[in-house]
């Protein structure tokens, strides 16, 4: 069994939007898999919902369709949400969804060229 951890944030400094999504999936002692969606402006505690699944295949389907909807905030609010942390096991849907992870360590490649501006890819490192 695999958690899956995402951290999406979504800025934009003209506009005022400055939005934080984050999704933790994994299996209790039970074996019931929960997930813990929280969500609001970025340094606020938020508001967390959670959800209750009978097997990881309906939490990991329930995670992807919650990317999908994130990855059209470009379209919905003006401003695209960036992965600045994610879990191993979330990065295959990452790319699913046409999201890509940025480290957790803001002092790497990764996360530099995210706040660049630019989209990061697996490859970014090697072709810079």
């Amino acid at each position: 069994m695999t958690d899956i951890r995402i951290e999406l944030h979504a800025s934009d400094a003209a506009t005022g939007r400055r939005r934080s999504w984050r999704v933790v999936a994994a299996a209790d002692l039970f074996g019931l898999w929960t997930a813990h969606v929280t969500f609001g402006r970025i340094g606020t505690p938020g508001r967390t919902l959670r959800y209750e699944f009978a097997g990881q295949a309906a939490a990991t389907a329930f995670v992807l369709s919650r990317l999908r909807r994130r990855a059209t905030a470009i379209r919905r609010l003006g401003v695209a949400y960036l992965p600045v942390d994610a879990s191993p096991a979330a990065d295959q849907l990452l790319v699913l969804t046409g999201l890509r992870c940025v480290a957790a360590d803001p002092g790497s490649a990764v996360a530099q060229a995210a706040h660049a501006g630019r989209q990061w890819t697996p490859n970014h490192a090697a072709a810079t």
